[in-house]
């Protein structure tokens, strides 16, 4: 395993040079931030089940498949091919990358509220130096997570939203990463950084899905900076193909009064992984943070969270639930911590899992950890199946045992994908779970 480890990093280390050597001339605080991320990585290397953060997930799988650079191909890509993945409500503010690559022909931006900048990494760095320069990588903590820190060493794509102070665009801004778009496996190390100042507001939905049945790897980082008495909604859609792997991290700084909101929904990629750290950084900042992952056959999807609280008069509230069939397995660890000035803190949080299948198997970890006296907190996860007195009674009404099934497994569900804001993306989302269910349960 060492060896393997070895190898797979001098790759992407291979990589590294490969990009900085053709990669268009940059400036000296981004060169600099790249350089202390790949030395990072390079310390670091890959994690291992001997790390207690990736105890239960293996990315062996993900080191074993041999990726390429990407170059944005849409050779497999037509409109229609991605057209009920974009929001009509965000027609008007619409970013489309391939393979991390952004491309405009794809994108709509003719809707912006004035004042509001929505654009791709690129330039964002030529144009809007300012807000970039002193943000980025500052909340990502990736010195503790290697995938975030190659991230940081390669991102190309993505995409970077600035919202002034006082405004409050009516419309939301929708970010579509497709992965697959060639005919080869490749990488893809998109950067997405959201910047909400004071006093405004903002619904932001992530959509990670797949072209086409080839390999792909997404590693994803988000940076949100929630301001002053601001309002962030962010849904994040991952639904790639299964042949995909998917690590993603958002990182989120929510200052006085302010409020971050978030819906992480997985339902794809052989093996996903999703790190969310929010830290309330100022007296009367809040979040509210829902999840939902839904996995069959051999699926494997791990959800990590951490909420700090550290400061006086916060609160959060967390409910993750998952549902498994299968032989796929699922892993919850949701830390909350308290620390020593943060008195008056209310935090609540949840996980619970509907087994499907006698082989699945989830590993959850919800976590407390208090350092204040005056506080108001709980956790719990619960995992169990489905109520055979339920069945019973929708059986009894002339439902069939598979409909039956289906229909309160949607239900089990349904209370995650209701609160999402944007009706687009709910409507078809409910769809897609949904015709999961049953065609999974038609399979015996």
């Amino acid at each position: 395993m060492k060896l393997l480890l070895s190898e797979e990093k001098d790759r992407y280390l291979a990589a590294y040079d490969a990009r900085a050597a053709v990669a268009v001339a940059e400036p000296d605080w981004l060169a600099s931030l790249r350089r202390l991320a790949i030395a990072r990585f390079d310390a670091v290397g890959f994690p291992t089940t001997r790390n207690e953060a990736w105890k239960y997930t293996d990315v062996s799988p993900i080191l074993k498949t041999e990726f390429g650079s990407s170059t944005g191909s849409i050779g497999k890509l037509s409109f229609a091919g991605f057209e009920c993945l974009r929001a009509p409500e965000a027609e008007g503010a619409c970013l489309v990358f391939v393979d991390g690559v952004y491309h405009p022909e794809l994108s709509s931006m003719s809707g912006l509220a004035e004042g509001v900048v929505v654009t791709d990494f690129a330039t964002a760095v030529a144009v809007h130096f300012d807000a970039l320069a002193v943000r980025l990588g500052v909340l990502s903590a990736h010195e503790s997570t290697p995938f975030a820190s190659l991230n940081l060493a390669m991102a190309t794509g993505g995409a970077v939203v600035l919202v002034p102070k006082g405004c409050a665009p009516a419309s939301p801004v929708h970010l579509v990463y497709l992965s697959g778009g060639g005919d080869e496996p490749v990488a893809a190390h998109p950067r997405t950084m959201v910047v909400a100042g004071e006093s405004s507001s903002l619904t932001v939905v992530e959509t990670f899905a797949s072209v086409n049945g080839v390999a792909s790897l997404t590693n994803a980082v988000a940076e949100f900076h929630v301001g002053e008495n601001a309002r962030v909604d962010h849904v994040r859609v991952q639904r790639e193909g299964a042949q995909a792997f998917h690590v993603g991290a958002t990182a989120v700084e929510v200052r006085r009064s302010g409020s971050y909101s978030s819906i992480a929904i997985s339902i794809g990629a052989a093996i996903s992984r999703h790190d969310l750290h929010v830290r309330l950084a100022e007296e009367g900042a809040s979040c509210h943070i829902d999840g939902l992952y839904v996995t069959e056959g051999e699926q494997h999807a791990d959800s990590h969270t951490r909420i700090d609280h550290l400061v006086p008069r916060c609160s959060s509230r967390q409910l993750y639930k998952g549902v498994l069939d299968g032989d796929s397995r699922a892993v919850f660890n949701g830390k909350v911590y308290v620390h020593h000035d943060a008195q008056k803190t209310e935090a609540h949080q949840t996980n619970r899992n509907l087994m499907l299948s006698p082989r699945a198997r989830v590993d959850t970890k919800p976590e407390l950890e208090i350092y204040a006296d005056d506080v108001v907190c709980s956790h719990g996860a619960t995992v169990g199946a489905l109520e055979a007195e339920e069945q019973f009674y929708l059986a009894s009404r002339g439902l069939d045992e598979a409909t039956a099934r289906a229909v309160l497994t949607y239900g089990f569900a349904e209370e995650i994908v209701e609160e999402i804001p944007v009706a687009s993306v709910r409507r078809h989302l409910d769809e897609v779970i949904l015709d999961r269910f049953q065609k999974g349960f038609s399979k015996g």
